[in-house]
């Protein structure tokens, strides 16, 4: 697929007028500042075919290099139900192709011109809302009576297409980084929040810093982390992955995405995430295995009670990782799969669901 990739920052060179190959061949830069140029050439092309008609930046989507901490930051993607928990099921093969034909739809999402174009895009991909804001748009035309099509158009005018493009196109640098990264281990995993509840990652910034959060890293580095913020109360509140949407028959779940590579040496990117769900109302521990010579694996636990210990956690979670997992705990059913055992290049899809 990396001949694909190629051919496809060709046409973003032609279509917006950038050079993506220069930063994608450019040895000096790392994982992250070639994902945040490639973010930042595609955004900035994008939003300026459409200037005339771009609304305000929402609060959904950061600009981009913004991430603090030198890691660069998701914003949600909102799904159907009924295609999130599709997406989450898919496996080997298919699962790493679904994930190469979105960097195709989100190519497509970058080139539009207005928010039909966009919200056609969108659609056709399987989603139904760029950014939080944009899944709560969606739904509101829903209740409203709206056709799907034009209550994902009525919620990109909403929103703005300044804040739809920008989540789009730093969906897409992180694929395009992704699938281009030579003979790197690498993983892109995309983690499916099918519950009522909120999921953070306490101090994830300041965990992958070197201190202390919830985020162990044994080997390589994050180059991409989802985030994104929710709108209650008058405030705005950072989280990871927002709760799953209701409204009669409509129901939306968000995914958040998680790009990691290796460093230099002979090691693979091995790590483990974990959730928190709600206000201390369970954990969700996610372990990601990608190693330089062993088989890839995950493993995902529920926990009723928060672990005294990432690193202690991660040693028995890594030694019984699986290609595939399924697991139903206290009512909380966890699924995490990577695409194979053996690969440098791996996809890998979770849900959480109750």
């Amino acid at each position: 697929m990396q001949a694909q990739a190629r051919q496809l920052i060709e046409r973003l060179d032609r279509k917006l007028g950038i050079k993506l190959h220069e930063i994608i061949d450019d040895d000096q830069l790392s994982p992250r500042d070639r994902r945040r140029r490639v973010v930042g050439q595609i955004f900035e092309a994008a939003l300026a075919r459409v200037q005339p008609e771009a609304g305000a930046a929402t609060v959904g989507a950061a600009p981009p290099g913004s991430a603090g901490d030198d890691v660069e930051v998701e914003p949600n993607i909102a799904f159907a139900a009924e295609n999130a928990r599709y997406f989450a099921s898919l496996r080997g093969k298919e699962m790493h192709e679904f994930v190469f034909s979105l960097t195709k739809r989100f190519e497509n999402m970058v080139s539009a011109t207005g928010p039909a174009e966009l919200a056609y895009q969108v659609v056709g991909a399987g989603i139904v809302g760029l950014t939080i804001e944009g899944g709560i748009n969606t739904l509101a035309g829903l209740r409203n009576r709206l056709p799907l099509l034009k209550a994902v158009e009525a919620g990109i005018r909403k929103i703005g297409m300044r804040g739809a493009l920008l989540a789009a196109a730093a969906a897409l640098g992180t694929l395009i980084v992704f699938f281009l990264s030579g003979n790197q281990k690498a993983i892109f995993a995309m983690i499916f929040n099918d519950t009522d509840e909120d999921m953070i990652v306490r101090n994830w910034q300041e965990a992958l810093d070197g201190g202390q959060g919830d985020v162990y890293l044994k080997h390589g580095s994050v180059v991409a982390f989802p985030q994104d913020w929710r709108i209650r109360d008058g405030g705005h509140t950072k989280v990871q992955l927002y709760r799953r949407l209701r409204d009669g028959t409509k129901t939306i779940v968000y995914a958040g995405l998680l790009f990691g590579q290796k460093n230099v040496g002979p090691l693979g990117v091995e790590g483990l995430t974990l959730f928190t769900l709600g206000q201390d109302k369970g954990w969700v521990s996610h372990l990601f295995a990608v190693p330089y010579a062993r088989n890839n694996g995950t493993n995902i636990e529920y926990l009723r009670q928060r672990p005294a210990s990432l690193k202690e956690l991660y040693e028995p979670l890594y030694q019984t990782r699986q290609v595939a997992v399924d697991r139903v705990q206290d009512g909380v059913r966890v699924m995490s799969a990577v695409d194979g055992a053996r690969g440098g290049l791996v996809t890998l899809m979770a849900i959480i669901s109750t």
